[in-house]
């Protein structure tokens, strides 16, 4: 009888617990959005961009690579809301379009960036030894490079692809992230949990993943939404200069160049529109990383 009674009170604190948990989860966010405003509007831009993407056949008016000569360097209208290019392409669904090709280059490198950078940074931070030594003098080399140059002969060494493109990126990322996640797991090193799994025979793999691992939630979530911004503003200059995504992909930073600096005067719309795309995302983007670090940061918290 009283096996019976627990199970019936165990069920229903599940139950209890699974009505609470999307309220609970729905006060937070109406809490984040009241302590950043200017967050929560960059995490609404980020999901708009993400929107745009998927349903870019629906959202798109034309074709993408769609031309026509009759319709080259045709100004905004009612049928070309962003005018069109000089090949006649509509430039506000190539700007739709392009929104797949920037989240596929920043979310990639962002996160095969943070795969790789947790393993290395927290093996370094908690083994230590000359196995720290050695990743971080290696890191030191890689980041003495500016990152413009050391992205261009990466991507002449091994090509220009949308692979090529997410690696290249995703290696320069995580060099900087590296130090960010050892600096966070040096820290927490020397913490009581970790010294009382340490005696109660946990072995380094364990303690790294279950007792050091989720303490960087934090770092890692604004360490992610600051280094979306960098990709994307890193795949917009590397396809301004022609080596991003190959054709006919549409890119945004591709857009900018060329016939956009050709036609500068007589089609300003050509620059302007990628423009302002590419300076919406990235400031959402960075409202958002801004705002997740002030929240998740108790020194900047003001102690709440």
């Amino acid at each position: 009888m009283t096996s019976d009674t627990s199970i019936i009170a165990g069920s229903a604190s599940r139950q209890a617990l699974e009505v609470s948990r999307p309220r609970r989860i729905a006060k937070n966010l109406i809490r984040f959005c009241r302590r950043q405003p200017l967050g929560a509007m960059g995490g609404l831009m980020v999901i708009a961009l993400v929107l745009v993407a998927i349903f870019a056949p629906v959202i798109a008016t034309h074709p993408e690579n769609a031309t026509s000569l009759i319709s080259r360097l045709k100004e905004p209208s009612a049928d070309h809301w962003f005018g069109t290019d000089e090949l006649g392409r509509d430039v506000f669904s190539r700007i739709v379009y392009g929104s797949r090709t920037t989240i596929a280059v920043a979310a990639g490198a962002v996160l095969i960036a943070l795969c790789f950078s947790v393993i290395i940074g927290t093996t370094c931070g908690y083994a230590g030894g000359w196995f720290d030594v050695i990743v971080q003098r290696i890191v030191d080399a890689i980041m003495s490079f500016p990152t413009l140059i050391l992205l261009l002969s990466l991507v002449a060494v091994l090509g220009v692809g949308l692979w090529q493109i997410i690696g290249v990126l995703s290696l320069v990322m995580a060099v900087g992230q590296i130090r960010v996640i050892r600096s966070a797991t040096l820290i927490y090193r020397e913490a009581q949990f970790v010294d009382a799994a340490k005696v109660v025979g946990a072995t380094p793999i364990r303690i790294i993943m279950f007792h050091v691992f989720p303490q960087l939630f934090g770092p890692l979530m604004v360490v992610t939404t600051l280094g979306l911004s960098s990709a994307i503003l890193a795949e917009a200059s590397l396809s301004f200069l022609g080596f991003g995504v190959p054709p006919p992909a549409p890119s945004w930073g591709r857009m900018l160049s060329g016939s956009s600096a050709q036609f500068i005067y007589n089609a300003p719309w050509l620059a302007i529109f990628p423009g302002i795309a590419i300076s919406i995302v990235v400031f959402g983007v960075n409202m958002l990383g801004d705002a997740l670090r002030d929240e998740m940061d108790p020194r900047l918290r003001g102690g709440r």
